[in-house]
């Protein structure tokens, strides 16, 4: 009898380590990362577009700048799930889009760098299996800890969806642990060879920093994203990575970029006016979609990452009016619906009525370090109902002239000051230059009355005179 007992709970122990066994296998299996094929998305996944990496100022020696942009129906995805995320609808959405296998989604980028010769051991690709999973949570970390993975990798950087183009800076300072490395993580001078940098004390930065001659070497760097899915259901998040991006450069072997210039950047392509139900200060407010087509997302990933501006400005004046005005919307060049409140319409304490007629243009606007800004051509004019209004056949005119069609201006027009930014600046000059003028003048007439009408005094008795006088009237003294 006894016997049996220590058979039976020897058997009953071994079937509840099985138990804790087979439960953490569980756990400890790394996250499934999904190969694109394996899972289907309500979208095509391409790679970063556009891909862009060019030297930065005011951060580190090799700080960069480093931009791309992402496909117009991803960006409609992404800004439909912001959208119904925000209204509670998120679980309807994703129905709608076929997706039944994750309750969330998010995309991330992962950014590969080299530096001369990308299949060197040393300084070459460090992209490595370890990237494709995140068995403890994170991208690039192993079953044990270790973060495969240096302070110049991107593994997991978020990207902004809603937006076209996504920037930021790659390649900054570290600190001495980032360089060395250690137990569980990668050092930066394990990824670098000596002969590729010197370390040089920058008055500018004001301490020691790594210096890379970019003469002499040239750096890599490729892009791809990540889609993660979320199933709350599930043990752990799935993965779905994008392909490479093509390659992109800066340094000895680099291509040159050309800045842009006047005549390069085509007019905006916008649709849809229409009212909505929101007021901003009692004013209606429209909206509208912007088409950004590849070629000017390219520009926008060229000018973003030199850290330029690209930005759509827009204008609207009342059906009937000649003068257009600008609505000050926040300008950023991304495909999908923009609004825009019609308070820069109304006349001191007159809000625009409900139901006004507006005609609506826009044009792009674009600087770049070390050029004169320049704007694009205007669109087509755009009203409630038609996406091309022309009046008395022959395209609406703003105040200088110009076509609504647009014509390239090598400088933006006069009514931008560039003094004070906001006044007509007549005769061509600011008008606080006016002012100072004015002063002046008005300070020399007063000092030629003052020295016009002063007295002469008595060198006797010290009596204020005239100045005509020739003797003083009080002692009669003779005067000069």
């Amino acid at each position: 009898m006894n016997k049996t007992i220590k058979k039976t709970s020897f058997a009953v122990a071994i079937f509840v380590l099985a138990l804790i066994v087979l439960a953490a296998t569980v756990v400890a299996v790394p996250q499934t990362a999904y190969a694109a094929s394996d899972v289907e998305l309500p979208f095509t996944l391409v790679a970063p577009k556009n891909v862009t990496i060019t030297k930065a100022d005011g951060d580190s020696p090799t700080t960069m700048g480093y931009a791309f942009s992402i496909s117009n129906e991803m960006n409609d995805f992404f800004a439909g799930y912001e959208n119904a995320a925000n209204a509670g609808t998120l679980a309807q959405y994703l129905t709608s889009k076929g997706v039944t296998h994750a309750d969330e989604m998010w995309m991330l980028v992962q950014i590969d760098w080299a530096l001369d010769d990308v299949d060197d051991e040393v300084s070459g690709w460090h992209y490595n299996e370890y990237w494709n999973a995140a068995p403890l949570g994170s991208l690039g970390q192993d079953a044990d800890g270790k973060y495969h993975f240096s302070t110049w990798d991107v593994v997991d950087m978020g990207v902004n969806t809603s937006q076209t183009v996504t920037e930021t800076w790659l390649y900054r300072g570290f600190n001495e642990s980032e360089w060395l490395g250690g137990e569980n993580f990668v050092g930066l001078k394990d990824q670098l060879r000596t002969s590729q940098y010197t370390f040089e004390n920058y008055q500018e930065y004001g301490d020691v920093n790594l210096s890379i001659d970019w003469n002499r070497h040239t750096i890599y760097n490729r892009s791809r994203f990540v889609v993660v899915l979320r199933d709350e259901d599930a043990v752990a998040d799935s993965f779905v990575f994008s392909d490479w991006s093509a390659v992109a450069a800066y340094g000895k072997d680099a291509e040159k970029v050309e800045p842009l210039k006047p005549g390069d950047v085509v007019a905006p392509t916008i649709t849809g006016l229409r009212m909505t139900e929101e007021k901003f200060n009692d004013n209606p407010v429209v909206a509208f979609t912007l088409t950004v087509p590849e070629t000017v997302a390219e520009q926008k990933v060229l000018v973003a990452a030199a850290n330029g501006t690209f930005r759509v400005e827009v204008e609207a004046r009342v059906k009937g009016t000649r003068e257009w005005k600008d609505l000050n919307v926040a300008g950023d060049v991304t495909t999908g619906e923009l609004t825009a409140s019609l308070l820069y319409l109304a006349e001191p304490g007159k809000p625009v009525a409900a139901g006004t007629e507006i005609e609506l243009r826009a044009r792009y606007f674009v600087e770049q370090a070390g050029q004169d800004g320049f704007y694009s051509a205007y669109s087509k004019v755009i009203g409630f109902g038609s996406d091309d209004i022309v009046i008395n056949d022959t395209p609406a005119t703003d105040n200088n002239g110009n076509d609504g069609e647009g014509s390239i201006l090598d400088k933006p027009p006069k009514s931008d000051c560039p003094i004070c930014h906001f006044c007509p600046q007549p005769l061509g000059l600011c008008i606080f230059i006016w002012i100072a003028i004015a002063i002046v003048v008005i300070l020399v007439i007063v000092i030629i009355i003052v020295i016009a009408t002063k007295k002469k005094k008595c060198p006797n008795c010290k009596t204020k005179c005239k100045k005509n006088d020739k003797c003083c009237p009080n002692c009669g003294q003779r005067l000069k």
